[in-house]
């Protein structure tokens, strides 16, 4: 008998508000290419996409010619670069945003070498 795997907690709300976005993951699979969906090639895009500043999933350029099947795979790649703590994503109202992820935890440990402005080693 096979062994249950644990579920995986989202931290972002997967909503029907989501401009249809739960209506096209049900329809997702017609429109997946014959050579199969990259979710490598779509992280990657979205990491190159990324800067300092927070940036809707939606600014994000499309990598695919259908705007549908292209919305759905971001959306998809973000989940996968959030639970592996490489972005950070959250939602306002219909917005899902996207930055880089910054390890917010170890900033503040007394005898850390590195601040969260990326300076080693005491100013001044």
């Amino acid at each position: 008998m096979p062994l249950l795997q644990p579920a995986i907690r989202l931290r972002v709300p997967v909503t029907e508000a989501l401009n249809g976005l739960v209506l096209d993951l049900g329809v997702w699979q017609a429109f997946i290419p014959k050579e199969g969906f990259d979710l490598n090639r779509y992280q990657s895009h979205i990491q190159a996409h990324l800067g300092d500043d927070p940036v809707s999933l939606e600014e994000i350029p499309p990598l695919s010619e259908n705007r549908r099947y292209d919305r759905i795979g971001r959306f998809i790649a973000v989940l996968f670069l959030d639970q592996a703590r490489i972005v950070d994503i959250w939602q306002e109202g219909q917005t899902i945003w996207v930055i880089k992820y910054v390890n917010r935890e170890r900033q503040d440990i007394f005898g850390e070498t590195e601040n969260a402005d990326g300076c080693e080693g005491s100013v001044g």
